[in-house]
């Protein structure tokens, strides 16, 4: 976790988290700002929160408790079995699962794995864990979207998964809360 004032001398904190993108390990960053007009411009540099210096107290512990629940489900692992082979990945990992008869496909950025399971199964058990379920054949990693349609949802690997309309308004609350947390 990297607490950084945009306003420093020398080197501001916006071209303190530009250099930051070029790490491979990404901190979870929070600006402190007394400068709200500067808030839209740090969206480039994908903070994952802000803490205004005039309400400091307020809303610093809120931050750190964030910025500590997304760490522990960063850490959360899902084990499958797989051609042979014991597959455990992060949860973070995992883009979106994907029903295929009674296999489904888990996609990562890098790779996809099938293995034997229900959508429902697997929606049981990780529909607490920051995954939405957008159509009878596809459970998504909230984490994973982009751009949130009334039709799809775009993926921040470029892919287009359907959003069922039975499904719509559940998933687009669930991701509003998601959004908001």
């Amino acid at each position: 976790i990297l607490l950084l004032d945009i306003d420093m001398p020398e080197l501001s904190g916006m071209e303190v988290a530009a250099y930051l993108t070029e790490l491979e390990q990404k901190p979870l960053l929070v600006f402190v700002t007394n400068h709200d007009e500067l808030v839209y411009e740090s969206f480039r540099y994908h903070p994952f929160g802000f803490v205004r210096k005039q309400f400091l107290e307020k809303e610093l512990e809120k931050t750190i408790a964030d910025c500590v629940k997304e760490l522990e489900q960063g850490n959360k692992h899902f084990n499958f079995r797989t051609e042979g082979k014991e597959v455990c990945l992060l949860l973070a990992e995992i883009s979106y699962f994907e029903s295929e008869g009674n296999y489904l496909k888990v996609h990562t950025a890098d790779e996809v794995y099938r293995f034997r399971s229900t959508i429902t199964a697997i929606e049981n058990m990780l529909k607490k864990d920051g995954f939405i379920r957008v159509h009878k054949g596809f459970f998504v990693n909230q984490s994973a979207i982009r751009l949130f349609g009334n039709g799809s949802v775009e993926l921040s690997t470029g892919e287009e998964i359907p959003i069922g309309k039975t499904y719509l308004e559940e998933a687009k609350q669930q991701f509003m809360r998601y959004l908001r947390a």
